[in-house]
């Protein structure tokens, strides 16, 4: 099991379980101090909460790191620094007891939200160019 934030996981099943992934499954997960709850989880269509596909990014990565991704293995770069993976590790919702939260911490956390609304606008953007380009694509050109 790779669990590097809190709402994403991926678990490596039993040899041919799933070839088309190399036998991992992905998950979407909810977390609170209660628990964990699964949203979403499969092998090519689970996407995380910034609606990416999971396996379109892990698939990037270079054969010898098994869809593992990091800065080096081929997939595309997160825009999370390890200051803002550690300070998401550190306010983990159910690890007990709940620490304060470092200025640190707060400004990593703070740098991270900000880089996660700038991938979701992104991705906004994206989708609706992509719509807009089939719609041209199947639009009746008009007859004179």
């Amino acid at each position: 099991m790779l669990q590097l934030i809190p709402n994403e996981v991926m678990i490596k099943q039993q040899k041919g379980f799933s070839p088309q992934t190399k036998d991992w499954e992905f998950f979407y997960i909810d977390v609170d101090q209660n628990g964990s709850k699964i949203v979403n989880r499969g092998f090519q269509d689970v996407n995380n909460r910034l609606g990416l596909n999971c396996f379109e990014c892990h698939k990037e990565a270079r054969p010898e790191f098994d869809l593992v991704c990091e800065n080096d293995h081929g997939c595309a770069p997160l825009p999370l620094t390890r200051a803002m993976f550690g300070a998401l590790q550190r306010t983990y919702p159910r690890c007990q007891p709940a620490q304060p939260v470092s200025a640190e911490d707060a400004a990593a956390l703070a740098r991270g939200r900000a880089a996660q609304e700038g991938c979701f606008r992104s991705k906004i953007a994206v989708d609706q160019m992509n719509r807009r380009q089939r719609t041209a694509q199947t639009a009746t050109p008009p007859i004179y």
